[in-house]
Formats: structure tokens, C-alpha cells, sequence
């Protein structure tokens, strides 16, 4: 599984697979599946759509904040966030 980290700097996610990849994928936060999602245009792939996450705008939609905010509460509580 890939992984989401938390630094001072903010969140950051590590991928090593897939990431040029349409993919469904999924959150899961200390084995719990929390979200499921899917790179749904032809120019989405799963580090662009991890990257929405992290680099979330007040532009995005309510879901992208929605779950951007919870990956980084989840983080700073140092639960494991993975991909």
C-alpha cells in the first residue's frame, strides 16, 4: 500500500505504484476503509488525484475539502493513512 505522511511542512503522500495509472483507489486509516475513489477523467491519474488532495483550493469541490481536511486530522492524531 502506498502512504500518506504528515510533516510540519503539511501532508505529503509517497507513491510507488500506480501512479501513472487511472486507478480506483481507496483511504484507509488504521485498517479501516474510510473513502473510495476513482480517477474518473482520461487525464486523471492517482498521483494527480492525490496531489488535489493535498493541494486543495477553496475552489474544489465540498467532497475534496471534505476529505483532504480528514487525512490531515487523521495524520496530526498520527494514525495511519494509507493508499
Amino acid at each position: 500500500m502506498e502512504t500518506w505522511q504528515y510533516k510540519k511542512s503539511g501532508s505529503n503522500f509517497e507513491l510507488t505504484k500506480y501512479k501513472d495509472k487511472r486507478a480506483i483507489y481507496a483511504f484507509v486509516v488504521n485498517g479501516d476503509i474510510k473513502y473510495i475513489g476513482i480517477c474518473e477523467s482520461d487525464k486523471s491519474t492517482l498521483k494527480t488525484r492525490m496531489e488535489s488532495y493535498r493541494n486543495r483550493t477553496k475552489r474544489d469541490n465540498k467532497t475534496n475539502r471534505r476529505i483532504a481536511k480528514n487525512i490531515k486530522k487523521c495524520l496530526r492524531q498520527h494514525k495511519s493513512v494509507k493508499i
